[in-house]
């Protein structure tokens, strides 16, 4: 039930008064309107946000796995370029791993 507040001029005298019954003790709580209305437009704008921000985060995560093989560095068999290119001199080193792997590099 919603009145119109009447009487002297007070804070709420402009607004109108929603006025509730309290179902634990039967008393009457009295609200401004312009409260209520204020708390809707919060839970519309807080979900709007997180609505923005759940779409926000799928875009971005869809992105990622679209992508995900461009995302990988797959290295090639064959050497592109070596030291001596840029000028400097080296050697050769083959290393073997204690799994028994073995492993080429160079020293410089």
């Amino acid at each position: 039930m919603q009145i119109a507040a009447r009487g002297g001029e007070n804070q709420y005298s402009r607004f109108t008064l929603a006025v509730q019954r309290n179902p634990g003790d039967g008393r009457v709580k009295s609200t401004p309107v312009f409260q209520q209305q204020h708390f809707i437009m919060m839970r519309r704008m807080l979900t709007s946000l997180f609505t923005v921000l759940t779409l926000g985060v799928g875009v971005v995560g869809f992105m990622i796995w679209a992508a995900q093989d461009r995302l990988i560095y797959f290295p090639e068999r064959t050497l592109m370029a070596t030291p001596r290119v840029v000028g400097f001199a080296y050697e050769d080193v083959w290393l073997t791993t204690e799994d028994g792997v073995r492993v080429h590099g160079w020293f410089v």
